[in-house]
Parts: structure tokens; C-alpha cells; sequence
């Protein structure tokens, strides 16, 4: 008995390391199509939450600098929120850092909901930026 308690918990486990995977590489994705598409029209509709509205023209132009990276512009998502962020806009799912190569220009604060949609609840500045 003790044996198949084990297995199934460790079933349990395995599941949820690649849920909790597949949602975080949704997420990079959203945030990477998203600055594609603020790229490529910079009146793009931004999915804001409605408490973060009032940081969406700063946080417009703020992706249009990103633009300048091109190509070399990949997004990493990390589970949990910016550490030290406060719950400023709620609490965010994932914290999405918007690189060019090794160099962190913008972090996102994003909720990435089970149905596939993402609000951004946030963004941070990197010291460097």
C-alpha cells in the first residue's frame, strides 16, 4: 500500500511539473507576440487590467524601445511574481523578462489565467535600463 501511495503521488507531481511548464512557455510566447505586435503597429491593444490602465501609455512605450533589439529579442517567463513588487495590480502568475541576448530591458508582470488569457498587471524597469 504505502508503495502505490508513493507512485501516485509522485504521478501527481510529474503532472504538475508539466502544467506548470506548458503554462509558462504559453506565457513567454503571449508576451513575445505581443511585442511583435506593438512592433510592428504601435497602437496595438494592450491587454491591461483594469486596476494597471493608467501605466499603459508608459508601458506602450516602453515596448516600442524593446523594438529596437529585433530579432535578438526573446522573452523568458518565470513562475510567481517580481520579488519585492508588493501586490500592487494583484498578483501576478508569472513575471515575463523581455531580453535582448543576456540584457533584461523590461519585466512584465502578467496573470496568465487557465483559459489562455493573459492580463498585464505591471512592468519593472531593470536598473541597467
Amino acid at each position: 500500500m504505502p508503495l502505490v501511495i508513493l507512485a501516485v503521488g509522485c504521478g501527481i507531481a510529474y503532472w504538475t511539473s508539466i502544467n506548470r511548464e506548458r503554462q509558462r512557455e504559453l506565457a513567454a510566447a503571449a508576451v513575445l507576440q505581443l511585442v511583435h505586435d506593438v512592433c510592428a503597429n504601435a497602437s496595438a491593444s494592450l491587454p491591461m487590467d483594469p486596476t494597471a490602465q493608467t501605466l499603459e501609455p508608459q508601458l506602450r512605450t516602453e515596448l516600442f524601445k524593446t523594438c529596437a533589439a529585433g530579432a535578438a529579442l526573446n522573452v523568458q517567463a518565470v513562475t510567481g511574481d517580481v520579488p519585492n513588487m508588493g501586490s500592487a495590480g494583484g498578483t501576478a502568475t508569472h513575471h515575463a523578462m523581455i531580453r535582448n541576448g543576456d540584457d533584461v530591458l523590461l519585466i512584465l508582470r502578467v496573470h496568465f489565467g487557465g483559459t489562455g488569457a493573459m492580463r498585464i498587471l505591471g512592468f519593472v524597469k531593470p536598473p541597467s535600463a
